[in-house]
């Protein structure tokens, strides 16, 4: 049995692909299969399809743009991009500046981050990078209890 409350869990639209993996922010009882860091990518029909062994900072988002494409966000603001089968397609990075990523949101194409500092950072299109500062601080004191983008078509 899996406890999902452990997990953070990103489900692609339509009944696609589903992928998993244990959320570094929870505390877990450490057993073999939490040895080395992974991401699960199952099909919606619960068949395994592929396991990614992951090597990067701790994992603080991830989601599924609408090419199906696998989008992994670190703490360390590295984003990295993989296939349905888990193969590698690029990787970028949410800012320039060396601040610590602790909540992205993938939308459609692109995708928004929130750093410590409270910065909100997106990139659109991630076929085509480019990283835009939203608001320098967003005008928060504190991080926000939810975080949830409005795709830009439907705004």
């Amino acid at each position: 049995d899996i406890d999902l409350c452990q997990y953070l869990i990103a489900a692609a639209q339509y009944g696609g692909p589903i992928a998993i993996t244990r959320d570094p922010r929870k505390i877990v009882q450490m057993t073999a299969e939490h040895t080395t860091p992974a991401v699960a990518i199952y099909a919606a029909s619960g068949v395994k399809n592929c396991q990614i062994e992951w090597t990067g900072n701790a994992i603080v988002g991830m989601g599924w743009t609408l090419s199906e494409h696998l989008v992994i966000v670190s703490t360390d603001g590295k984003v990295d991009i993989f296939t349905v089968q888990g193969d590698p397609i690029k990787s970028t990075a949410i800012s320039d500046r060396n601040s610590k990523v602790i909540e992205a949101k993938v939308f459609g194409k692109g995708l928004v981050a929130l750093t410590k500092t409270l910065e909100l950072w997106c990139i659109e299109d991630l076929d085509y990078p480019e990283n835009q500062e939203l608001m320098p601080s967003a005008g928060l004191d504190r991080p926000p209890l939810a975080m949830e983008v409005v795709s830009p078509e439907h705004s």
